[in-house]
């Protein structure tokens, strides 16, 4: 074991010995696995550039806005079965690092989906509890029918790499939380991204970010979600957008100078996203009239106006309506 851990993480030179002990890798592993990439070319792990493809992989959404379709682990029992232990090997690095693909094959094979959009909680249709640790014997069996192995794998794929599943859906979260509403990732993960009432996640941040754009193919992919779906993070992402419209109709007049504020403002912080004082990231920005810019933020329930122009103003927090 520690030769292998050597051959597949050469030149991260800030990788442990391969001596060291299981927790020391645990550590340097839960620390690194964002920024790293399987290459299977060289066979080991690489560091992400950073203009790579997110980690979470989110597919272009389909033209047509077909609902995503039950995936599975087929490739992975076929791998299995066929003994090749390095043709095993490299499916279950394939699966494990593909992000939202990962999570739906795990979803499906431990769900009977009966909704028109897989993967999205809907008054219980696809909802169910933790899938139980799966036994090692049925996944090896051949004879048992492959819904049987499939979900025994996910089960022990569950267990097994739970922290590192949360780890990363938390950090797909922050990430999509420092987006732009119109940033075409954030259409992608709303899309894809599996929604559950229970556990909120990226599937609700970028719901609710998608809602803070107004241009037509963001307006669109929430319309046609809205239609195929009922759950209550499109609900949210809903009502959010309304209030948003609605900022336009009560706008307060530019005579209005009982807010104009020279501290605590909204700023970008490093990373380039707009916050609140508080610290909120903006959920939607956009401009009104010839230089008035509107910054909201639902979670403060308020939003705030940069008038340029000469003014070089702000006025507000005043309220959403």
């Amino acid at each position: 074991m520690a030769a292998r851990l050597a051959v597949i993480t050469e030149g991260l030179d800030d990788r442990p010995s391969p001596s060291a002990s299981r927790d020391d890798w645990e550590r340097f592993w839960a620390a690194r696995r964002p920024s790293l990439r399987w290459d299977a070319t060289r066979a080991r792990w690489v560091v992400r550039a950073p203009d790579a493809p997110h980690a979470r992989a989110w597919p272009p959404v389909p033209r047509d806005h077909a609902p995503p379709r039950v995936a599975g682990l087929d490739a992975i029992l076929a791998a299995l079965d066929s003994g090749d232990a390095a043709r095993f090997e490299a499916a279950m690095i394939a699966l494990l690092d593909d992000g939202i693909g990962r999570d739906r094959a795990l979803r499906g094979a431990t769900t009977t989906e009966s909704a028109r959009w897989p993967g999205a909680d809907q008054a219980g249709l696809t909802w169910q509890s933790p899938p139980p640790l799966g036994a090692i014997a049925t996944l090896r069996d051949r004879a048992r029918p492959s819904r049987e192995r499939a979900a025994a794998l996910a089960g022990q794929l569950l267990h097994a790499r739970f922290a590192a599943f949360a780890a990363e859906r938390a950090a797909a979260a922050r990430d999509l939380e420092a987006m732009l509403p119109c940033d075409e990732r954030v259409r992608r993960a709303a899309w894809w991204e599996l929604s559950d009432n229970h556990l909120p996640g990226p599937a609700h941040v970028a719901l609710t970010r998608l809602a803070g754009c107004d241009e037509p193919a963001a307006r669109t992919t929430l319309d046609a979600m809205a239609r195929l779906r009922s759950d209550g993070a499109i609900q949210r992402a809903l009502a959010a957008r309304r209030r948003l419209q609605a900022i336009r109709v009560h706008l307060p007049a530019p005579a209005d100078v009982s807010r104009v504020a020279t501290s605590a403002l909204p700023a970008r912080d490093a990373t380039g996203t707009w916050r609140s004082p508080t610290g909120r990231a903006a959920s939607a920005i956009f401009v009104v009239g010839a230089a008035t810019t509107v910054y909201a933020f639902l979670d403060d329930n308020a939003f705030w106006l940069h008038e340029a122009g000469g003014l070089d103003r702000w006025r507000g927090p005043y309220p959403l309506p």
